[in-house]
């Protein structure tokens, strides 16, 4: 059984990477819109206040959203710490 859920995942895994491939090769300003949206979410990152009105926009979930943002980090070393 642990076999069968590994092969799962890489068929998920690989099928993922397929996708990414594909928008970057088919769409001609793919690069361009990725790098776009990482600058926001990095300026999202590096600006403490609005980072802070961020979470509290979330009300009760906003422990919640913090945690996972900080997951995020932690998974995606490449995003900027300075804020959380």
């Amino acid at each position: 059984m642990k076999g069968h859920s590994g092969k799962v995942i890489f068929s998920v895994a690989s099928a993922l990477l397929l996708l990414v491939v594909a928008y970057i090769f088919w769409s001609p300003d793919a690069i361009a819109d990725l790098y776009g949206k990482y600058q926001v979410l990095g300026e999202l990152w590096a600006d403490r206040k609005r980072f802070r009105d961020l979470m509290l926009s979330y009300g009760d979930l906003a422990p919640v959203i913090f945690i996972v943002f900080q997951i995020t980090q932690v998974v995606i070393s490449f995003i900027p710490g300075e804020a959380v």
